[in-house]
């Protein structure tokens, strides 16, 4: 069932981001606002993503919130999806990378994003639909 659907039919979009010009604090507010585990990271150039920074990169960094910037402890080169891709290859190199979410991005231009947690609610409301109790 997975490999039926495209990434493109259930990508979330107009998610957060952060520039890599914004200090961590920035960052995290939004992390907290949003209750997302990570955020796009884009140029302030052209808009095309450049990092991803999560929880996990801010607790590392927790001092000096104000003066470091997002570039100093952002994940770069990011792993990435297509909208064309399948959720059956993406769980698998979410998995394979031990990720919960993937930046969906066509030519490098940020589309929306595609996570775990989507995708198994999709199996599980398609499953629940195929086998009624």
């Amino acid at each position: 069932m997975l490999g039926k659907v495209k990434v493109k039919e259930v990508l979330v979009k107009n998610v957060p981001i952060v520039t890599e010009k914004d200090n961590i604090k920035v960052a995290s507010e939004i992390l907290k606002k949003y209750k997302v585990s990570g955020i796009p990271v884009c140029s302030i150039q052209n808009n095309s993503l450049v990092g991803v920074i999560c929880h996990e990169d801010i607790l590392n960094n927790y001092k000096n919130t104000e003066e470091k910037k997002v570039s100093e402890i952002m994940n770069s080169p990011v792993i990435t999806i297509s909208p064309e891709d399948t959720l059956y290859d993406t769980l698998f190199i979410m998995y394979k990378n031990d990720i919960s979410f993937l930046p969906v991005v066509d030519k490098n231009v940020l589309l929306g994003m595609i996570t775990r947690e989507k995708i198994l609610e999709i199996y599980f409301n398609n499953v629940n639909k195929e086998n009624p109790e």
